[in-house]
Parts: C-alpha cells; sequence; structure tokens
C-alpha cells in the first residue's frame, strides 16, 4: 500500500511541475467556460432597480434613488473590470408601476463602456421619475414583479450559458 501513496505524490509532482495543477490567475477570473470549455460568451446579467416614489425617501441627505445608482454604477465599473476579454453580458431593468427595459443585454468590457452605459442608466430613470406629475402621483406602487418578468424574458432569448438577474 505504501508504494501506491509513493507513485502517486510522483505522479502529481511530475504533473505539476509539466502542467501546473491549477489553472492561471487570469484563466481563474475568466472563467473556465470561456478557456477551457471555450463558450464564447458564459455569463448574462440584468441589474434590476426599483425607481418608485419610495426610492425619493432622503436619509441624512441622500435619497434611496442616489444610493441605489451609486451601487449599480460601481457594479458596472466592476462587472467591466472582470470582463476583459468580452464573454459576459449585462442589462438593466428598473420598475415602478411599470417595468422599464433601461438597456438590453451588451457588453461592458472597459471603461468607456461602463461610463456610456452608467450615463444611459441615468439618463433613462431620470426622464421616468423627473417626468411630469411623478412625484405627485400617489396611485403609483412599486411592482417588483414586472420588473424580474421583464429581465427573465429578455434573458430566455439570449444564448448565454449562465444567466442571473
Amino acid at each position: 500500500m505504501r508504494g501506491i501513496g509513493v507513485y502517486i505524490i510522483i505522479v502529481f509532482a511530475v504533473i505539476k511541475a509539466i502542467l501546473g495543477l491549477r489553472v492561471s490567475e487570469e484563466e481563474e477570473i475568466i472563467g473556465l467556460d470561456a478557456t477551457e470549455h471555450g463558450l464564447p460568451s458564459a455569463y448574462a446579467g440584468f441589474s434590476i432597480m426599483d425607481i418608485s416614489n419610495t426610492m425619493n425617501s432622503n436619509f441624512s441627505g441622500v435619497t434611496r434613488y442616489a444610493a441605489a445608482m451609486e451601487s449599480a454604477e460601481g457594479f458596472l465599473d466592476r462587472f467591466a473590470a472582470n470582463n476583459s476579454l468580452d464573454i459576459s453580458k449585462i442589462g438593466y431593468v428598473a420598475f415602478n408601476t411599470d417595468a422599464h427595459k433601461i438597456f438590453e443585454l451588451q457588453s461592458c468590457s472597459d471603461t468607456a463602456q461602463a461610463n456610456a452605459l452608467k450615463n444611459t442608466m441615468r439618463t433613462e430613470t431620470g426622464k421616468i421619475i423627473n417626468a411630469s406629475g411623478y412625484n405627485e402621483d400617489h396611485s403609483r406602487f412599486t411592482n417588483i414583479e414586472a420588473g424580474l418578468a421583464m429581465a427573465a424574458a429578455m434573458l430566455t432569448d439570449c444564448s448565454n450559458k449562465h444567466k442571473f438577474m
């Protein structure tokens, strides 16, 4: 029995020396779907944000909307930084009483693309929440189901293996 253990240790040492037992840090960050399995677009995901009137509540000088937008922008920055091979896609849906497709699944693999998408998020959600009468309309409600349903429908049509919201 002892001979088998020694043999296994020798085999692993040879494999480690020739091929290595781990993937590189870059391959790990990119993901094995792309680097080992050759999948062209491994991940697709949506950011979904509440833009209902409740998001106008002010806490210590910051609205919930401003805090959520800051978080979404930070997410886009991190998404782009970890998507240098452009294999993953991102989309954005906002919801209040209705669901709003802010942008379809698309590339976000560098600072310029992340900044363009952040600008689109701010501009398009701003048009909705700053519309005439929006803040005075108290019949509006938060309809997260509509936002989730819209994002799910958009993911149905994409070819990415892994999908998330």
